[in-house]
């Protein structure tokens, strides 16, 4: 049994799916820490993600980006912007699906971004080890999802899922970002050959294959 077959099968995956939100620029927000990991797909616009640790990393309309832990972070439409709203509150004065400015007062030269995002959470008190093996954020820009017609579909069919909310959504949208979760890691595998830093060096020694399958 391959690595991610195994972290899978020893692993109960259960996905909290969050609402999609269009936020309206200048907007700061902090993710409260929740789950061992998550996930978010940019619909439209552009953000900037820091996590826990200062890394800053720009997200394009299109693109994915899996966080490997659940620890705090934040995301904003100015890579420079300081003093986060908690995301609660944020939500708390939205209009519908939409957030306004903190001030009220949007720039109509920044597009909207729309955000759908997730978070995961396994079975155990505890992150797979499987998780602090991999980088602290995992990109795959738009480019590369449109490479692969398969995480294109299921991209699309995750979209189409949550904007119809037709009967059964609740069970099938969860279902895909489980799928998504598979995908992301499967693609960062294989941008990662073996022998290389930082995966199946790693995966392939003995002591760490035996803690990924506890």
């Amino acid at each position: 049994m391959d690595v991610l077959s195994n972290v899978l099968s020893v692993t109960n995956l259960a996905t909290q799916v969050l609402s999609a939100r269009e936020f309206v620029a200048p907007w700061s927000v902090q993710m409260p820490a929740q789950g061992h990991a998550a996930i978010y797909i940019v619909r439209r616009g552009s953000c900037w993600l820091k996590n826990a640790d200062g890394e800053v990393v720009r997200l394009n309309a299109g693109d994915v980006a899996l966080l490997a832990t659940g620890d705090v972070h934040s995301l904003s439409s100015d890579r420079d912007m300081r003093e986060p709203e908690a995301y609660q509150d944020a939500i708390a004065r939205s209009q519908g699906s939409v957030v306004p400015p903190r001030d009220g007062r949007a720039d109509p030269a920044i597009e909207p971004t729309l955000l759908q995002s997730a978070v995961y959470r396994f079975s155990h008190d505890t992150a797979h080890p499987l998780l602090s093996l991999l980088p602290a954020i995992i990109r795959l820009p738009v480019d590369q999802a449109h490479s692969d017609s398969e995480l294109q579909t299921l991209l699309r069919l995750i979209g189409s899922e949550t904007g119809r909310r037709e009967s059964g959504s609740d069970l099938v949208v969860p279902k895909l970002i489980d799928a998504l979760f598979v995908y992301v890691l499967r693609t960062w595998m294989k941008e990662h050959p073996e022998g290389s830093a930082g995966r199946d060096g790693r995966f392939r020694d003995p002591q760490i294959r035996e803690r990924l399958s506890q």
